[in-house]
């Protein structure tokens, strides 16, 4: 998600000021400190590569775990949804709220 988040949602641009908490910089503060957007993304890869593997009886249930592993499809599955619900215009103003280079869209 945080690839995705700089080179696709941000489009490679950082606010040093608000990383490092500068004040007046808010540009990666969210809802009380969390962001939800990357939470529901993350559950989302995590609940996808769960169901292609058990880790309790370390077996596959799907045979897409040959190919991807549930790490690398979690990896995957979260990406794609972390940028799929950033393209929402709602969801994006919330994202990019403060952030510099997109204060004027």
């Amino acid at each position: 998600m945080l690839f995705v988040d700089y080179f696709f949602v941000r489009h490679r641009t950082l606010d040093l000021r608000a990383a490092f908490e500068i004040e007046g910089n808010a540009a990666y503060e969210f809802t009380k400190g969390f962001n939800i957007v990357g939470f529901v993304s993350l559950a989302v890869g995590f609940a996808s590569g769960l169901a292609v593997f058990d880790p309790i009886s370390y077996r596959a249930r799907l045979p897409i775990f040959d190919y991807t592993t549930s790490s690398l499809l979690g990896f995957a599955v979260s990406g794609i949804v972390y940028y799929a619900v950033t393209m929402l215009p709602a969801v994006r103003r919330y994202m990019l709220k403060d952030h510099p280079a997109f204060a004027a869209a």
